[in-house]
Formats: structure tokens, C-alpha cells, sequence
């Protein structure tokens, strides 16, 4: 799932920035923050999710223009400012943070994404490998 979550990051089709036409986030901390945990449950059940640096709502959602209070947290923005050659001084991450507040922000559909890729993952690769085990044990069990 992480490998998944890493290529979206990548793929220019969903991670181009709209406003600057670039992909900010094929080497972002976002993509390098990913983590990914399966759980397993007494009935059966299996769990698998991503883990995402929480910054990722700001990116997932179309922002309209002046909506909310304020826009992305600085701390979230330094990290960005540092690996573009923007200064990090809070009077620019502010002004950074408050453009984005005012023009809004076309969202990026990252976990929508992430979603499809892994239920076409399983129902084409995971889900033959899962009806074959199921056919073994049977095949076994009726021996």
C-alpha cells in the first residue's frame, strides 16, 4: 500500500498542483511520511491502512476562496519553503499561507485514489491468489 500511496504522490495526473502546474508532491515529506499497518481480527477480519502525515486534508479537498478561518498551518509550509529555496521566516510562510487561503486551493484526490488502485489491486491480483488458496484447503478438507 505505501508503493501505491509513493507512485500517486508521483503521478502527475493526480498530483500536479493546479495553480503552479507542478507536481509538489512526487518529493514531498508527504510521500516520505507514508506508513502503512495490517491488523488482524479474532473472526477473520483483516484491516489494512495507510497512514498519512496529517497535513494530507488540506491537499485531498477543494478549498473555495476565503474558506475557513485560515489556510495551511506555517510549520507545514517550512518544511516546503526549505526543500524550493523559499526563505522560512514566518512573515513569508504567513503570506504563503494566506494565499492560499485567499485564492482557495483545487483539492487532489490522493486517498480517493489510493482506494481505486488498491481495489483493483485485489480484485485482479490478490483475489486470484485468494480463490486459489480457498480451492487448496477445500480440495484438502474433502481428501
Amino acid at each position: 500500500m505505501t508503493v501505491i500511496a509513493q507512485l500517486i504522490l508521483e503521478n502527475d495526473n493526480v498530483s500536479v498542483n493546479k495553480k503552479t502546474g507542478i507536481n509538489t508532491l512526487a518529493n514531498s515529506n508527504l510521500k516520505n511520511d507514508i506508513s502503512s499497518t495490517v491488523s488482524f481480527f479474532g473472526d477473520g477480519q483483516i484491516n489494512i491502512s495507510a497512514v498519512f502525515n496529517y497535513y494530507i486534508d488540506f491537499l485531498e479537498w477543494d478549498r473555495p476562496p476565503e474558506y475557513g478561518k485560515s489556510g495551511p498551518p506555517i510549520d507545514v509550509l517550512r518544511e516546503w519553503a526549505l526543500s524550493h529555496d523559499v526563505p522560512t521566516d514566518n512573515s513569508t510562510l504567513f503570506a504563503i499561507s494566506r494565499a492560499i487561503w485567499r485564492d482557495g486551493h483545487k483539492g487532489r484526490p490522493i486517498l480517493l485514489t489510493l482506494g481505486n488502485e488498491m481495489e483493483d489491486s485485489f480484485n485482479t491480483e490478490y483475489y486470484e491468489k485468494i480463490f486459489d488458496a480457498i480451492i487448496d484447503e477445500l480440495t484438502k478438507f474433502f481428501e
